[in-house]
């Protein structure tokens, strides 16, 4: 939805959805891109998850990475990725694009992180369970380092006791 304001945890910080509905498709680039950084696995987008990944696609993003933040998002990130795999079938990485590409969807990656923002919320089993997920699921990156600038809170830096 164009213009749509999603409010995060912290009410300090906006993120804002972007619309390309007026881009024309013709003017996209005809190269591949890759989007590094997304959250659809946000309950935001379940009623249209599926189109604005359709919609990411026919715009050139063939490939998108999901950032895990929170532990207790990672199922979720997961569950997302199996909705977004075309038939949800989990097959070799070259017959998912194959598929990917019949039904226009992106390729979805995963990088999990436990973002500094919510340092007050992360324990050492959180690290555990990372770990655990690293070793088990081997997704595509750790991501989430924090260094967000898009907070009035985090756009200059604090003084100095």
């Amino acid at each position: 939805m164009p213009g749509t304001s999603l409010i995060s945890e912290n009410s300090d910080c906006v993120q804002h959805r972007v619309s390309t509905d007026s881009i024309p498709v013709s003017a996209m680039p005809y190269f591949p891109m890759i989007d590094t950084h997304t959250h659809f696995d946000a309950p935001t987008f379940d009623h249209d998850r599926l189109m604005q990944t359709q919609k990411a696609y026919q715009r050139g993003v063939h490939h998108l990475v999901l950032v895990g933040y929170l532990q207790r998002y990672f199922e979720r990130l997961y569950a997302c990725q199996q909705t977004l795999t075309p038939l949800n079938m989990q097959t070799d990485t070259e017959q998912r694009a194959s598929l990917a590409a019949e039904v226009s969807l992106p390729q979805v990656h995963i990088a999990l992180g436990l973002h500094p923002f919510y340092i007050d919320q992360h324990t050492e089993a959180h690290l555990e369970a990372m770990a655990k997920c690293l070793t088990d699921q081997r997704p595509l990156a750790i991501g989430e380092i924090g260094l967000d600038t898009y907070c009035l809170l985090y756009t200059s830096p604090s003084p100095r006791d």
